[in-house]
Formats: C-alpha cells, structure tokens, sequence
C-alpha cells in the first residue's frame, strides 16, 4: 500500500494535480475520511480477516465480500444522509438472502459437493 501510494503521488505530481490549492489543504471532512479508511479499512480489517481466516474456515471468511456492499449502503445512510431506493433495498436484501444461504449450507454437504467435483478438500473449525 506504501508503494502504491507513493507510486500515485508520483503520478498526481506528474499530471499537475499538485498544483491545485484544493489538493494541498484538504477539507477536515476529507482527512477524516482517510483516517477512517487508514484505520478501519485497512489496519483493523486486514488484522481482523487474518485473525479469522486461522479460527474459521476460508469459505465462510470470504463472505465479507457479500456484506460489504451491504455495510456500505447502510452507513451512507445512517450516516451521510443518502435515500435509500427501493432498488438499493431489494439489492440489499438479495445479497443478505445469499449470505444466508451460503452460511447455512451443512458442511458435510459441501464437503461431498466438493470431493465430487475433484476439489481438494479439508474440514475445518466450526464457525463460532
């Protein structure tokens, strides 16, 4: 992330984007956002996924990627006012049905999906 960020700011600087007032004082709102994502996103999230990935198995670690959208729709807004559609909500919805499909499916059931389909295949821990 430190190289790619270094490596972006070497591009803004080459495109003049360092030029603009605007880019060297950002708004405080701004700098809250990043330190929300330097934290949040970053450091606790990455610290969190790698905590679980060794007490919960890697299939059901990788469903955060279906509550993301989720989260973020919920936290625009409660928190930046945004409306809420009714296609947003059935969106929302759908993917909720779908982690809650595929965290209720038996492992064992899975298990034998997999071993028939020739995937490696190994229990793990129960989700707790």
């Amino acid at each position: 992330m430190l190289v790619g960020g270094f490596l972006l700011l070497l591009a803004a600087a080459a495109l003049g984007e360092l030029a603009h007032p605007s880019t060297l004082h950002p708004a405080p709102a701004g700098l809250a956002a990043l330190a929300y994502l330097v934290l949040a996103g970053s450091v606790l999230g990455y610290s969190y996924y790698v905590w679980l990935l060794r007490h919960v198995a890697a299939s059901r670690v990788a469903s955060y990627a279906l509550v993301n959208p989720v989260v973020a729709l919920a936290a625009g807004y409660l928190w930046a006012g945004e409306r809420l559609t009714p296609y947003s909500a059935a969106g929302a919805a759908l993917i909720l049905l779908a982690l809650a499909l595929v965290l209720a499916r038996p492992r064992r059931q899975l298990a034998g999906a997999l071993s028939r389909a020739g995937a490696p295949c190994r229990e793990s821990k129960p989700w707790r």
